[in-house]
């Protein structure tokens, strides 16, 4: 099965039934609403930090009701120390681009749960994000548009090299970048001040379980949470390439295998310095 870094705006439940979210499907009534800022836990104390990137419609699609199985497909784990059982609280870092190129905003988000672990309510920090989420449910394209034009941007021409590469993988089904990953990014950065690079292509992949619409939003949640922790560190250290760096689809499997089979060596993410 062939793999594609895009945002698309589906997915498939991980464990009790399916959730596929079409195009043109009609979204809950519910919205989340806006809290208090006591009501959220510092970043500083988040597992990701950096947040992640998911399609304003999953976030839409959780709606009273929901178990944390489905929210689990929707938007992955929590960004926070918290665990799945006898928790009444998810908290979670999501990214959403403003329509102004490559500038996103990040946002605290909130799922509170009843006695019987069914979402309750949910709840956004700041009225910015709940509008900005808005925007995007209202003109698909637009934003689409953006994200597009952000994961596939024209990648360097075939006649160039990378003259560094990097990689690291994945754990089943995770986009959280684990121990060897985040190695892996700060030798990336380290190189970045060394080296006279003009551009980073970050491309993500996954194995060949599961559809490939699921996929698809896998690996690109693996590669946005790569270009996030990677700018950031471009940034922090004073690199001009903090500015250069961006994610391309990826179709080629690292060891070719059937349909469903598991392999840790496809599900990853390879950076490349030009």
């Amino acid at each position: 099965m062939k793999k594609v870094i895009l945002f698309v705006v589906l997915g498939v439940a991980l464990t009790s039934g399916t959730l596929p979210v079409l195009a043109g499907e009609p979204l809950p009534a519910t919205r989340a609403q806006v809290g208090s800022e006591n009501d959220f836990p510092s970043i500083k104390r988040a597992t990701r930090p950096q947040g992640a990137f998911v399609p304003a419609k999953h976030v839409a699609m959780v709606a009273p009701g929901l178990k944390k199985s489905e929210v689990y497909t929707l938007l992955d784990v929590p960004h926070f120390k918290e665990g799945l059982f006898g928790v009444r609280k998810w908290n979670y870092i999501l990214n959403f681009y403003n329509g102004k190129g490559d500038e996103f905003r990040q946002c605290q988000y909130q799922i509170r749960y009843d006695n019987k672990a069914r979402v309750e309510s949910t709840w956004w920090k700041d009225e910015a994000c709940a509008a900005l989420v808005e925007q995007a449910l209202a003109e698909p394209k637009t934003v689409e548009r953006v994200v597009t034009e952000y994961v596939n941007r024209p990648v360097p021409v075939a006649e160039e090299r990378a003259v560094r590469t990097y990689s690291f993988n994945f754990d089943f089904n995770r986009s959280n970048i684990n121990t060897e990953g985040h190695r892996v990014i700060g030798l990336a950065v380290k190189d970045a001040l060394a080296g006279s690079y003009r551009r980073i292509v970050v491309s993500g992949f996954t194995d060949t379980v599961g559809s490939t619409e699921y996929n698809d939003a896998l690996a690109a949640r693996r590669a946005a949470a790569t270009v996030a922790e990677l700018s950031s560190g471009l940034k922090a250290a004073g690199s001009p390439l903090a500015d250069q760096t961006f994610s391309r689809g990826g179709r080629d499997l690292a060891v070719p295998t059937r349909d469903e089979v598991r392999d840790e060596r496809n599900r990853r993410v390879v950076i490349e310095f030009y």
